[in-house]
């Protein structure tokens, strides 16, 4: 993960010290418009120098692409990273309606949701307002899967399925009108998909095939006939603790892609608009960069998902199915080789 360390390095050594963003939020040191690109081929970019939570990214990955905006399915599946975000929600909605009961706690809140009471009377007060506890709001999933109507996800799919070569397989998670209805405004806004297709000899390597010849012999026994590209534009971004998890997230996601529409995964490319280190995270970032990174670990996807694929595509599921289907589980990484934990405050701006 040369490149990202190279970014990490760039931001401490040459950023700009930027004030708090946002109330309650420390300075920074930041830069804008960086980019770099990894080859998907050469390894998963699971952060070696220390060690990714690379459940949370799975899990947080699908609750996105399964249309969810509540972090009941988070927490229930041990990824707690969104639940201040979840509780700054919740008191700015609390704060509007002004109802009773007594306001709760960030530790009552997230107990609440622990324990399933998120949907419980107590809490009926919010409903006419539409709110459960532990709702995010026009959150990624809200938007990737019903963006005023339009299943982004599906949309970008079936593209890549009936027109690969197309130029519009895009998912956007920038909404101005809903921006003041969510838990926090997307950081990684959009993704566009590229597509390549493959020479013979890339299409032959696949199977280790020497002796065909043409491409309409390939086609015969279902080899990818392209390549994948992911680019991710993300207007801003913690390099320390999020950009790890965005970019195996990213990653991640052009995998399952590839894996729906039988592509190849390519290159994923991250731009970045303002990405940071926050100032209290200086120690951490000087102790990854002390370390020297190994080899990449390798991604593996359960055969029941393949098999949910081709269940898709002979028409025997749905694709909300084939989707509300998939499970955490159903991905892991082999021959993860990583360094220890190294903590730093994750900051929200919430004050508990």
């Amino acid at each position: 993960m040369k490149q990202y360390l190279k970014l990490l390095n760039e931001i401490k050594s040459n950023g700009e010290v930027k004030k708090g963003a946002r109330a309650n939020m420390p300075d920074t040191i930041s830069r804008f418009g960086d980019q770099y690109r990894i080859k998907l081929k050469d390894g998963f970019p699971a952060l070696t120098t220390k060690k990714l939570f690379w459940k949370g990214v799975v899990v947080e990955l699908l609750w996105f692409i399964k249309g969810k905006t509540n972090i009941k399915y988070l927490v229930d599946n041990g990824a707690n990273f969104w639940n201040e975000d979840a509780y700054n929600y919740y008191l700015r909605v609390y704060e509007t309606i002004r109802y009773s009961p007594t306001k709760l706690s960030y530790q009552e809140f997230v107990t609440a949701i622990k324990d399933n009471k998120h949907n419980h009377t107590d809490y009926s007060y919010f409903n006419n307002n539409k709110y459960k506890l532990g709702d995010c709001g026009e959150q990624y999933g809200k938007l990737w899967r019903n963006y005023e109507g339009i299943d982004q996800f599906k949309e970008l799919v079936t593209g890549l399925v009936d027109n690969p070569e197309s130029r519009r397989h895009i998912i956007n998670a920038w909404n101005p009108r809903t921006l003041k209805d969510m838990a926090l405004p997307p950081c990684h806004t959009l993704s566009q998909f590229n597509t390549s297709p493959l020479s013979i000899d890339a299409r032959k390597a696949i199977i280790d095939e020497d002796g065909v010849s043409t491409h309409k012999k390939l086609d015969s026994v279902g080899l990818p006939k392209y390549r994948l590209d992911c680019k991710l534009y993300q207007r801003s971004g913690d390099v320390f603790l999020g950009v790890p998890m965005n970019l195996a997230s990213y990653s991640l996601l052009t995998h399952i892609i590839a894996e729906i529409v039988n592509m190849i995964p390519g290159d994923f490319i991250h731009t970045f608009g303002d990405a940071h280190i926050y100032l209290d995270q200086t120690d951490a970032v000087n102790t990854q960069l002390d370390r020297k990174p190994t080899k990449l670990p390798n991604l593996k996807i359960s055969e029941e998902f393949t098999s949910d694929v081709i269940k898709w595509h002979k028409g025997k599921i749905s694709f909300n199915d084939l989707i509300d289907n998939i499970n955490p589980d159903w991905f892991t990484l082999s021959e993860y080789n990583h360094q220890s934990t190294i903590k730093a405050p994750l900051s929200t701006g919430l004050i508990k």
